[in-house]
């Protein structure tokens, strides 16, 4: 039992309630005070008892004292008023359109350009009417009582710091969408109010518990969960500037309570410290941390940049690719200054973009030829255009080019390329030449993500092949689908077995023989082949395919004259027919024998040819000896012709019209008058640009003069 005599009042205490008024400060230093067991039945000074001195905290009685008197929130209401006079600027139009486009949090123009004063400057911005004012109610409100408890400076730095660590959270697991408001900052200081009154609850007063710790927890609760269940909201930005709000109220002290003397002012400066360095960083470094996704997903999550809108619609599952490549998170659909679809940069200081697509053409092609096509297509298109030499690399995890190119608008332009067989891949990389220096590591990165697998068919046919290994057809389709992408000798070692395993297929043969026609090299005595082929097959389908693998390894007289022969062979075929038209060759029959009427006939005179030597064109074989004389027979002939209409021109262009109409129909036609109509049309097409397929190649310069069909068909 203790006595205490305070003036006139005294009063017996239990010894709890004793403690509990000494530390409530509510037992004064002169207070006179007598325990039997300390001070027998003298009654004695408060202050000179030692359990008086341990319980007495004079800090912490100070701490209240100043937080029961309620100074003016002078750092909450600046927070508060410059919000809102920002707010206000914002209606007008043109402050509003800088604000937003200078000052919201967005991840291309932080990383990509530097500007990470957004991470803070987002917190400024608000929408309309209700998103400030519920912003600004919850930091009146918990500012002020933080203000109280912790002090001014460190509700200053509660309140950056939570900005910024929601922004910056937002900014790497939200990239797409653009954020703004002092939302992060409001969660920052929510959580900090519930942290410090579950650390100090010894310290509160009754009145002080209701606005502090357990009480406000529901309340934090229930908004940070009507953010996740709501379309439009930073959720990312809530989340991260609750974490920093709670985690900074672990370490700063009220002012009178410091653990440490300068605890307080060690922190702030270590906590500023850092932010700044962060926010440099994030300047330097952007391009190397920019968070990268899969193509899919970025145009999966396409943003219009404006918070305002919703989100839009998701998109349907996308076809497995062979080839995969990723573009930073948040860019959006664009296009290329070269024409690629790919994605560009929403970052309003440059003109950025980024494309990777894989090819596949009619026939097989070389990188070095795609390099040249892309190379002439920018310069036709950009007059003045600084185009480089191809340089090799190493793109997709295969050997290819690299081009550069800088365009009048100093844009910077690379293109990178490899193929296999008639597939390709390419990718194109574009920025303004004054951040391409800059960008370097984004640009390196992204080249780095493409990966390229076998092509879809191949896949398919590899994973039916190993199922079924000995299946003919299954066999024929893997070979079909390594031809494509260029892996002839396996192509070709499948065929065979193919080939062997059904002799009477022509199909099989065929494929075969357009395997030969992209790689005439790629066995040793391909005439065989072509023996064989036709020998074993002589069919119109087998001898234009003999054809085609002819002419690809430069033999044009040789597959001319089988084509030729294969007209006798099989006269009025029709897939014979339009090849021949294709080729520019007659395929007038005649009635009389049923063969092709060019042949029946000389050349020259137009009359008819003995029947012995009609009899000849029949017994010729079907080989490519024959193919071999009757092509260069075919290619003097039109050789001749050529020089004599060129004399022609230089002496009277009418005269040219004899070895013209027997360049185009193998000799004199029988119906003049409507040969010499077709004449003058194809030699106007050839005049206006267009491709004449009869007329020999190193003839086309003389006969492709404006007005010459009128001279030589008046």
């Amino acid at each position: 039992m203790v006595r205490i005599r305070i003036g006139d009042d005294e009063r017996e205490l239990e010894w709890e309630e004793w403690e509990r008024r000494v530390r409530e400060g509510r037992v004064p230093p002169d207070a006179l005070v007598q325990l039997d067991a300390v001070t027998g039945e003298t009654y004695v000074p408060a202050r000179t008892l030692e359990s008086y001195q341990s319980l007495r905290n004079e800090a912490a009685l100070a701490w209240q004292s100043g937080f029961q008197a309620s100074p003016p929130p002078i750092a909450t209401a600046l927070l508060v008023g410059f919000n809102v006079r920002v707010w206000w600027l914002a209606r007008l139009p043109n402050p509003a359109t800088w604000f937003d486009v200078n000052l919201s949090n967005w991840t291309a123009p932080i990383l990509e350009d530097g500007e990470s004063w957004r991470t803070l400057t987002m917190g400024l911005l608000h929408l309309e009417a209700p998103h400030i004012a519920m912003n600004m109610l919850w930091l009146a409100y918990t500012g002020w009582n933080l203000e109280r408890a912790l002090g001014r400076r460190n509700l200053l730095l509660l309140y950056g710091a939570s900005v910024v660590g929601g922004s910056l959270l937002s900014m790497f697991m939200s990239p797409e969408a653009r954020s703004l408001g002092a939302s992060g900052g409001v969660f920052g200081l929510i959580a900090a109010a519930v942290v410090f009154g579950f650390l100090r609850p010894e310290l509160l007063p009754e009145r002080g518990r209701r606005v502090f710790g357990l009480a406000l927890l529901p309340y934090l609760v229930v908004m940070f969960t009507s953010g996740l269940t709501n379309e439009g909201i930073d959720n990312w930005s809530h989340f991260g500037g609750l974490l920093t709000g709670g985690a900074l109220a672990l370490v700063l002290d009220p002012e009178p309570l410091q653990r440490l003397p300068r605890w307080n002012t060690a922190w702030r400066l270590g906590i500023v410290g850092v932010g700044a360095a962060l926010l440099v960083a994030l300047g330097v470094t952007g391009p190397r941390i920019t968070p990268l996704a899969p193509h899919q997903v970025v145009e999966a999550h396409q943003s219009t940049a404006d918070p305002a809108e919703p989100p839009a619609a998701p998109r349907p599952e996308p076809p497995p690719e062979a080839l995969a490549w990723k573009a930073p998170a948040g860019w959006r659909l664009g296009v290329t200054a070269t024409g690629e679809a790919g994605l560009a940069s929403p970052s309003p200081r440059g003109d950025r973009a980024w494309s990777a697509r894989e090819y596949r053409w009619d026939s097989p092609r070389t990188v070095e030829s795609r390099a040249e096509e892309w190379t002439r297509r920018v310069r036709d298109v950009f007059t003045g255009a600084e185009v480089g030499a191809p340089e090799p690399a190493t793109f997709a995890g295969r050997p290819g080019l690299t081009v550069g190119a800088t365009l009048p608008n100093d844009v910077t332009v690379r293109w990178w390329g490899t193929t296999r067989g008639r597939y390709g891949v390419e990718a194109v990389w574009q920025a303004e030449g004054a951040h391409e220096e800059h960008l370097r590591p984004l640009r390196d990165r992204l080249v780095a993500s493409v990966e390229w697998g076998d092509p879809l068919p191949l896949a398919e046919a590899r994973a039916q092949y190993a199922l079924n290994p000995k299946g003919v057809r299954v066999r024929a389709a893997l070979a079909a689908a390594l031809a494509d992408v260029g892996e002839t000798d396996e192509a070709l070692a499948l065929y065979a077995e193919v080939i062997a395993a059904e002799p009477t297929e022509p199909s099989w043969v065929i494929a075969r023989l357009r395997v030969l026609t992209g790689r005439p090299d790629a066995v040793p005595d391909p005439d065989a082949v072509f023996a064989d082929a036709l020998a074993t097959h002589p069919t119109s389908e087998v001898v234009l395919a003999v054809a085609d693998a002819l002419s690809a390894a430069g033999r044009q007289s040789t597959a001319d004259g089988l084509v030729e022969r294969a007209w006798v062979e099989f006269p009025g075929e029709r897939t014979l027919r339009r090849a021949r038209r294709a080729r520019g060759m007659p395929t007038a029959i005649d009635e009389a024998t049923d063969l092709p009427a060019h042949l029946v006939v000389d050349p020259r005179t137009g009359r008819r040819l003995p029947g012995e030597a009609i009899a000849a064109l029949t017994a010729a074989p079907l080989d490519l000896a024959t193919a071999e004389a009757w092509g260069t027979a075919r290619a003097a002939l039109r050789a001749d012709l050529a020089e004599e209409v060129r004399s022609a021109l230089v002496d009277d262009p009418r005269d040219a019209v004899a070895p013209l109409l027997v360049l185009q129909h193998g000799a004199p036609p029988a119906d003049a008058d409507a040969a010499r109509a077709g004449l003058l049309e194809d030699l106007r097409s050839l005049a206006r640009g267009s491709r004449v397929a009869w007329v020999p190649d190193d003839l086309v310069p003389d006969l492709s003069v404006p007005f010459l069909a009128e001279r030589i068909v008046p």
